[in-house]
């Protein structure tokens, strides 16, 4: 009972922390591309008229990103299970974690770095309203890689956690 007691606990952290970081990317995401939000996202998550603009960018990260904790939660504490105790259990799940957010902010933050040649994105529509059509594009650019990196933190803890409970295993 302990251990699925632990299991529930971890993944409502995991999703804790998802929300968390994604409701903070955004703020970043906002600073680069307001019109991503005002034209897009505020409509996509029904965010209220009135609301003010950093609170909707932060309410539509949270809602856009608190289900990755289950998607990547979910796998990495099936395996913690078989961890020897609950604080080994904890430790390699939060190091697994640590993984998925910081190759999520590396990839997100790393695609603001990158000169983007505009014909490479020819598909994209972009709302002719938009007042900065190069900070809609950024910051949807900035969103997709976000998730890239996430996606391969969360392949990259897998194994380390699969290591890391071999290892303990065996030792």
């Amino acid at each position: 009972m302990t251990r699925l007691f632990s299991f529930c606990l971890l993944l409502i952290g995991a999703c804790f922390l998802a929300g968390a970081y994604g409701a903070l990317h955004n703020q970043i995401s906002f600073t680069v591309g307001p019109d991503y939000f005002y034209h897009l996202k505020f409509q996509q998550f029904n965010i209220p008229d009135g609301t003010a603009p950093r609170i909707g960018a932060a309410l539509v990260g949270w809602e856009a990103s608190w289900w990755m904790g289950i998607v990547l939660g979910m796998p990495i504490g099936f395996l913690v299970q078989f961890m020897p105790d609950l604080r080994a259990q904890r430790n390699v799940f939060f190091l697994a974690c640590l993984m998925c957010v910081t190759s999520a902010l590396a990839m997100g933050v790393g695609s603001l770095l990158i000169e983007w040649p505009p014909e490479n994105f020819e598909f994209m529509i972009i709302p002719e309203a938009a007042e900065n059509p190069e900070g809609y594009l950024r910051a949807a650019i900035m969103h997709s890689f976000s998730y890239l990196g996430g996606l391969i933190g969360g392949a990259v803890a897998l194994l380390t956690t699969s290591f890391l409970l071999w290892r303990a295993r065996r030792g």
